[in-house]
């Protein structure tokens, strides 16, 4: 489980940002790496990335969760070819003609130090960042591309435990 860093170097970070923001949350699935490795792994998530059910008390209390990501256009090429996409080619179509969203943030998204110290660039098209929200449920994972305002994946959950697979950590 050695995604972004080892997993005891993961544990800690976790540790440290409870305590810094009250709660962490983490993305627990099944991974298979080019060297072999098959088995669950641990991804530390960006707090402001993470959006849990709206009214529930925890992530155990919730329905669904939903996470934000931020994907080049040669991931959802690489999409192409793997089972239990769809609408690869019209996410692709569509991302193809405009710039990245990361570096295209309203006014209301981008700082004050942002808007009065840095210039602003326009992204080149086709370059930089997508963002991609995952929707996870008990029985079912959805991914929508905003950019594309396309659905490319509504699937199963595929591990049939009926377990959403954010956990998270209070820092008591």
């Amino acid at each position: 489980a050695n995604a972004q860093f080892d997993l005891l170097t993961k544990f800690r970070m976790v540790d440290i940002y409870s305590n810094i923001y009250g709660v962490f949350y983490t993305l627990v699935d099944w991974d298979v790496k080019k060297n072999g490795y098959v088995g669950p792994d641990v991804w530390l998530l960006n707090i402001r990335d993470v959006f849990p059910q709206v009214g529930a008390v925890s992530v155990d209390d919730s329905d669904e969760i939903i996470v934000r990501t931020w994907k080049p256009l040669s991931y959802f090429a690489g999409l192409k070819k793997a089972d239990g996409y769809k609408n690869i080619d019209k996410v692709i179509t569509k991302l193809k003609d405009k710039s990245d969203s990361k570096q295209n943030r309203d006014t209301n998204s981008v700082s004050q130090r942002e808007q009065t110290q840095y210039p602003k660039g326009e992204a080149p098209k086709q370059k930089g960042y997508f963002e991609v929200l995952s929707q996870y449920e008990g029985d079912r994972w959805v991914d929508w591309c905003v950019d594309a305002d396309t659905e490319f994946r509504d699937g199963k959950n595929p591990h049939d435990n009926g377990e959403l697979p954010v956990t998270e950590k209070y820092s008591i």
